[in-house]
């Protein structure tokens, strides 16, 4: 019985549907928050628990292309770090993996700061840890 070729086309598949995304194909990364964007807003933040150690986070924009000018990860120790993410994210897609100081910190939350390019239905934000 030959399976793999059937379980690629069933990948590219789901591919053309928009079920797969970049996030889901890499192993070990587990999501820690989502945001929908608000109207008139240029800034959010994603509040987490603080109890994952954790040593890299991306970013990811789910429907809608999004414009990120800063990213700042707030741990739980009081520790602050600014990530460079200072580019366009298209609809599906992820920033690089972005490595967090020391070994593994534990994140008490994350301030976005964005903008949108055109009214309509809402980004979503979905920020993803390892």
């Amino acid at each position: 019985m030959k399976i793999l070729p059937f379980l690629t086309i069933l990948s590219l598949g789901a591919t053309a549907f928009g079920t797969a995304t970049a996030a889901q194909a890499q192993p070990g990364w587990r999501t820690v928050g989502y945001k929908t964007v608000s109207r008139g807003s240029d800034r959010d933040t994603i509040m987490l628990r603080g109890n994952m150690r954790d040593r890299q986070i991306r970013v990811c924009a789910l429907n809608r292309p999004i414009h990120f000018t800063r990213l700042t990860v707030r741990f739980q120790n009081g520790g602050v770090q600014d990530l460079p993410v200072r580019r366009i994210l298209n609809a599906g897609t992820c920033t690089v993996p972005q490595t967090l100081n020391g070994r593994r910190r534990n994140i008490a939350s994350i301030n976005m700061v964005y903008s949108r390019f055109a009214p309509g239905t809402l980004p979503i934000i979905r920020v993803q840890a390892r």
